[in-house]
């Protein structure tokens, strides 16, 4: 009879945390949602900061994807390089 109450509590035990585990991942995914939303109001209302937010958003943006690019901050631009071939090579300008 111990080994049944052993298996049953397991049981229980395991599907309590599947349960919180599937919780958890609704409340980021709705946390994301909502914090996204604030960020948002927050960039259109800041008329003043909007240039700067938009130069470290792209600066971060050419960061985690890994691009060659050369950033220029006193004429705000930044210029990246694509290899499409050992030998043709594309240059775009972000201004």
């Amino acid at each position: 009879m111990d080994i049944f109450k052993f298996l049953t509590s397991i049981i229980i035990i395991s599907f309590v945390f599947i349960f919180l585990k599937a919780i958890k991942i609704r409340v980021k995914r709705y946390y994301c949602k909502v914090f996204g939303t604030f960020r948002r109001i927050y960039r259109l209302l800041n008329v003043k900061k909007r240039s700067e937010i938009v130069w470290e958003e792209l600066i971060k943006f050419h960061k985690e994807e890994g691009w060659n690019f050369g950033q220029f901050d006193n004429k705000k631009y930044i210029e990246t390089i694509f290899n499409l071939d050992d030998d043709f090579r594309i240059k775009f300008t972000y201004q």
